[in-house]
């Protein structure tokens, strides 16, 4: 598309295509430094007004599922009440959570709000929940799944908000602290759930099941991020932790794994205590580990404000340099071009066809002297003069010579077209004379031959002449009818045998045009007899037309019919 615009445009185009990417480079960054610096706000906001009392309504919901599975296990009017005595708790933190949720929906980020609705749409089918734990219409496994799925959903939540606020390795991070989370969650659900199969006194096969696929998932899930996380994470979980405790809790699942008979032997008091311990250091090196985020997204807060200054500053002042430069280097190329343009206009249209008009016209050129020169100097565009000196200096010597050698040619043919049809006009007129003497039939039908082959070699040594420049040796002074004309021109053809010659109209040629109408016609006759069947006669017509268009021999012509 860019060869056929104009080297104005072209170089508009190469000055204006870096000043926009710059442009549109700066303001990338500038948008992308924004958005991060939005994206932290936005997170920051959900954190501080929507972690701390999800985290509380986790809480809650984790206590209430407690009750509820102790419940199922052995349902009594005590342990209901304390089921329905922790509802309200449960529904304060819920009101809070789902206030809070409201207060930064307006600034959340897409991903956050959609985790906020699919935890809110959770939490509302926990009043149906509610109603069939105290019908005891469900059992114990599938109790803890539901309640296990509500306090889950809120896991989302918390990546939303914590992500945004880290670049790549600190993302990495922070996921590790959720997953570690996830583990927290299986712990208390496995707690829960196994404390409420030792108070029933059974291990049902869906709770053991269960428990089994609890306990897997909490060792899974630690595993992975205790091998990810970085020494400043992993000291927290090391430190709150004991080895004791974790020794403890390692001890009692492998009994349960072993299977009923030895999961049923744990004491009640002594796995709930391991659970409880193992639980509690579990959230405080949670708690600890998230103040250390908190405290990392401030310190990149405070960097990326400082790279928006500093890119925000720096980015206009590169685009304000890079703009004057451009401009400034565009105007003086331009200006260039535009001296060059108009030189080697006046060279390519003025200068160099006067010089080779007067060579076609047989005048004479100094090339030292009389060669156009465009004024060069060291620059590109002062090169591109010289060349095109050289170029038109070259084209001038080659025109002088192609005119000194065309006219050397020209006179040879013309010399030799000359001889050539001097020796044949004495051929035929000798010819004619043999034809006269000649009374037997085969030899005169032979020399006819010979005549005919010669008229037609006077022919093309006549074409030869007007090509070299000459004109035909043969004229008339007075007018030639039409017929004679025609039945020259076919007698200048090899297979004139063919040729039916016929005529409507009384009328001559001038004898000025006689010559060039008999080559013209033979030339066309003769590419009909070649190019057509050989048994196909070739015919010729002839007759007056009306009504010419103007400037065309007058208002009556000659019109010649070939077919």
């Amino acid at each position: 598309m860019l060869r056929r615009r104009s080297v104005r445009f072209r170089i508009i185009v190469l000055v204006l295509v870096p000043v926009i990417a710059l442009i549109g480079l700066y303001a990338t960054v500038l948008a992308l430094t924004l958005g991060s610096v939005s994206s932290l706000r936005s997170a920051a906001s959900v954190r501080d007004q929507v972690t701390k009392p999800l985290s509380n309504a986790q809480l809650q919901l984790s206590a209430e599922r407690a009750f509820a599975l102790q419940y199922l296990a052995n349902p009594s009017h005590r342990r209901l009440l304390a089921y329905l005595g922790q509802e309200p708790t449960t529904d304060a933190a819920i009101r809070r959570l789902n206030a809070a949720a409201a207060e930064v929906a307006q600034r959340s980020t897409t991903g956050e709000a959609r985790a906020l609705n699919m935890l809110s749409r959770k939490l509302a089918g926990l009043r149906d929940l509610r109603g069939t734990v105290v019908s005891l219409g469900l059992s114990r496994a599938e109790a803890a799944t539901a309640y296990g799925g509500i306090i889950s959903g809120g896991n989302n939540v918390i990546i939303q908000a914590i992500l945004p606020l880290l670049d790549t390795p600190g993302a990495v991070q922070a996921n590790n602290l959720v997953v570690m989370e996830e583990s927290l969650q299986a712990a208390a659900e496995e707690r829960d759930l196994f404390s409420a199969d030792l108070t029933s006194r059974t291990f049902p096969g869906s709770d053991r099941r269960l428990v089994n696929q609890l306990i897997v998932l909490r060792r899974t899930t630690w595993d992975q991020a205790m091998a990810s996380l970085d020494h400043t994470y992993r000291k927290f979980f090391t430190r709150d932790i004991s080895v004791t405790t974790a020794a403890n809790l390692d001890g009692f699942e492998n009994q349960i794994l072993a299977g009923p008979r030895s999961a049923t032997e744990i004491p009640p008091d002594n796995w709930l205590a391991a659970g409880n311990a193992y639980a509690s250091g579990f959230k405080q090196a949670l708690t600890e580990a998230a103040r250390q985020v908190r405290d990392e997204s401030v310190t990149k807060a405070r960097s990326l404000v400082l790279r928006l200054i500093l890119a925000g500053g720096l980015g206009l002042l590169a685009i304000a340099a890079a703009l004057t430069l451009a401009l400034i280097i565009s105007r003086g190329l331009l200006r260039q071009f535009d001296e060059f343009r108009e030189s080697a206009f006046n060279l390519s249209a003025v200068r160099l066809p006067a010089i080779l008009a007067r060579l076609r016209s047989g005048g004479d050129v100094d090339l030292a002297i009389e060669t156009p020169q465009l004024e060069a100097d060291s620059s590109e565009i002062g090169q591109l003069r010289e060349a095109i000196n050289l170029a038109a200096k070259t084209a001038v010597g080659a025109a002088v010579d192609e005119v000194a050698m065309r006219r050397g040619v020209n006179d040879v043919f013309r010399n030799l077209a000359r001889r050539n049809q001097s020796l044949l006009t004495r051929q035929l007129e000798l010819l004619d004379a043999m034809e006269r003497r000649v009374h037997d039939p085969e030899e005169l039908a032979d020399l006819f031959r010979v005549d005919h082959l010669t008229t037609r070699m006077r022919r093309h040594a006549e074409g030869l002449l007007i090509v070299a420049g000459g004109t035909s040796g043969r004229s008339w002074r007075n007018p030639v009818p039409i017929m004679d004309v025609m039945r020259a021109a076919v007698a200048e053809v090899e297979d004139y045998t063919r040729i039916r010659v016929t005529t409507r109209a009384i009328a001559s040629i001038a004898g000025h045009a006689v010559a060039d109408l008999i080559h013209l016609l033979a030339e066309l006759v003769e590419n009909a007899t070649t190019f057509s069947p050989a048994n196909t006669p070739v015919r010729i017509e002839s007759d007056v037309c009306a009504q010419l268009p103007p400037g065309e021999w007058g208002t009556f012509g000659l019109r010649l019919i070939l077919h």
